[in-house]
């Protein structure tokens, strides 16, 4: 290990210049929030607002983030400190260990091990289906049929089949919660090994800290989104392909090309906006560079071998696309034993309203006419304002100045790449007619995360070097030292609570229907959900594949159509044993008001008399004591 130093860079006046920009910061901070929040009209920022609506957060908590943040200041200030933590905190196995620990537990004590949303349903579902041996289940009655589940004579996903297929493993061995973790790991070694090989150890280490403490990558890896396996399949991707032009190899252009293709299966459009600046370099390479072997970069006097000749870049890059191809053609065989043909998505069949481009109108509002004056609108002087607000505020505070910052600063063709990737997805997803519902954060923009830390470890590092190298300047690198602690304490006490509080409220809400369930004692059922809003219904009826589950849940269409299901005239037979009830409750801000929930159940023998009308050959109306 190498020897620290032992010299403290911060003096008197630096301390003081450190502290006088603390309190200007934590003012700004606990101000600009509700600022923010009021520009963008409330609802799309009031779940980072929980604790600043609290006068106890402005008393307490405020002192809180300043005394530590001066604390964290003094200790980590210094060389000597910083060089420790690099060396022993933030080793490697101590980063994907704490990603891996930290997210498994966020998800099983703050979201419950539980799908929040329809999404994370929808995939977790097909995931099932794929654990089972089986592409769609065998249920045709759309009381059964879940908001983003394809009903089309057999129930399946909407979405690509990537992200269920690599939890069908986890489903399979009962341990689905560890799916998304363990890939949240795969990502912060691989943010670690793209910045150690572009900026150095430290800018690794800095960016794989900066994704620790951030609300953005702990709620979104440790739930059942596919954002986690697209973010870990992009920085593959680009790794991979960083290797195949520096060292060669046909093996890290066959890694390239699976990392990618895993990534069309389960974003497309993520992986699409991803590599595109990456498949305009190659081209532009395979014009530059022509011929046939090459030899290998790596010198004999570090690896103590001689350079190996290599595969041409053509032939790299053309393997690299022909394991694109692999995965692209699996995917539209997916979409033809599914929908019939090859080049209509689930998606299409299910008529998403959130397309890429000039999208059809979505089936519960066709008036809308998507064209290029409806993506103005919705996405200029809506969405894409608010989704790069909302960024700053659900990453380490800071972290998008010290990113910006790297754009002025000398930069090399990969900086560049990574930057033109960002861009991408921003621009990409101006196009895609769609909020990204209530997940955790701006989830369009997941996929350029990993990018994103790099470049605020990139920018703080230049920073801190530039003050460094002129003695006029100083006392900025003392500042920038409190600017990054500041924030980190900031996020660890104020950013990631009140998420984490927001998610678990949500969670709760969304949650209470199967709470209020249990707690009823009800066994061998079949609860049907009616709300006051009935689009609300499709949210809640979650049931497995098999739909053996002691308590099933489906929509509620009315009393007949509830009659038929229960009394024989079913999609799987009848219920013969099963008892039925009514599930009322009214929608609060998107879930269930618990003190609403009512469970009641159905008079069945009134419901058979009802599908069995006077005069009609009558069949015995069976009791509620024999259901």
């Amino acid at each position: 290990m190498e020897a620290l130093p032992k010299t403290s860079t911060f003096d008197s006046r630096t301390r003081l210049w450190c502290f006088t920009l603390t309190i200007f910061f934590a003012a700004g901070y606990v101000g600009f929030h509700p600022i923010v929040a009021r520009v963008a009209g409330g609802a799309h920022l009031s779940e980072h607002l929980l604790l600043y609506r609290t006068i106890r957060f402005h008393l307490f908590l405020l002192p809180a983030v300043v005394a530590a943040s001066l604390a964290l200041t003094a200790l980590v200030g210094s060389e000597r400190m910083e060089a420790l933590a690099n060396q022993l905190v933030l080793s490697p196995k101590f980063r994907g260990a704490a990603a891996l620990v930290a997210t498994a537990i966020i998800g099983l004590v703050v979201l419950q091990d539980f799908p929040m949303s329809e999404d994370e349903y929808s995939t977790v579902y097909q995931a099932q289906l794929f654990a089972e041996g089986r592409l769609a289940a065998d249920v045709t009655d759309e009381a059964f049929a879940l908001k983003q589940l394809v009903l089309d004579g057999k129930l399946y996903s909407k979405y690509e089949p990537g992200w269920p297929l690599l939890l069908a493993p986890g489903i399979a061995a009962g341990i689905p919660w560890l799916i998304n973790p363990l890939l949240a790991a795969v990502a912060l070694l691989t943010i670690c090994s793209i910045g150690r090989r572009l900026f150095g150890k430290r800018a690794g280490a800095g960016a794989a800290a900066l994704c620790l403490v951030s609300p953005f990558f702990l709620l979104n890896s440790a739930g059942y989104n596919s954002h986690p396996a697209s973010l870990a399949t992009s920085l593959l991707f680009v790794l991979f392909y960083i290797r195949t032009v520096e060292d060669g190899g046909i093996a890290n252009a066959l890694a390239a090309g699976a990392a990618l293709g895993t990534g069309l299966l389960v974003r497309p459009f993520d992986a699409f906006v991803v590599s595109l600046p990456f498949a305009i370099y190659s081209l532009w390479l395979m014009i530059r560079r022509r011929g046939g072997m090459r030899v290998g970069q790596a010198s004999s006097l570090t690896t103590g071998k001689m350079p190996v000749p290599q595969p041409g870049l053509i032939v790299q890059m053309l393997s690299m696309g022909a394991v694109v191809m692999v995965f692209a053609a699996a995917l539209l065989a997916y979409q033809w034993v599914q929908t019939g043909d090859a080049m209509l998505s689930p998606r299409t069949v299910y008529q998403d309203p959130a397309l890429i481009g000039l999208a059809a109108p979505p089936v519960d509002n066709p008036d809308i006419d998507f064209d290029l004056a409806a993506i103005w609108r919705l996405n200029v002087l809506g969405f894409t304002p608010v989704w790069l607000a909302r960024l700053g505020f659900w990453l380490v505070p800071f972290t998008t100045i010290f990113a910006l910052f790297a754009l002025f600063v000398k930069k090399s063709r990969w900086e560049r790449l990574l930057w033109c990737s960002i861009a991408s997805v921003i621009v990409g997803y101006f196009f895609h007619l769609g909020s990204g519902g209530d997940g955790y954060g701006p989830r369009y923009y997941y996929a350029a995360l990993g990018f994103i830390s790099l470049f605020a470890a990139r920018g703080r590092q230049a920073l801190w070097l530039w003050s460094s190298g002129h003695a006029r300047y100083g006392r900025w690198r003392g500042a920038v030292g409190a600017i990054v602690i500041f924030g980190l304490a900031l996020g660890v006490l104020v950013n990631v609570p009140s998420k984490m509080h927001a998610a678990a409220a949500v969670v709760a809400g969304r949650s209470s229907i199967y709470r209020a369930v249990r707690e009823a004692g009800i066994r061998n059922a079949v609860v049907f959900i009616d709300s006051d809003m009935p689009e609300h219904n499709a949210w809640f009826t979650r049931n497995t594949p098999s739909m053996d589950a002691d308590v099933l849940y489906a929509r509620y269409f009315g009393p007949g159509r509830a009659a038929k299901l229960m009394c024989g005239l079913g999609p799987r037979g009848q219920f013969p044993t099963r008892k039925a009830y009514r599930c009322t409750f009214k929608i609060g801000p998107g879930v269930p008001l618990p003190e609403s929930i009512r469970l009641a159940p159905l008079d069945l023998p009134a419901l058979t008399a009802e599908i069995n009308p006077p005069g009609a050959r009558q069949p015995r109306a069976r009791t509620n004591a024999e259901f």
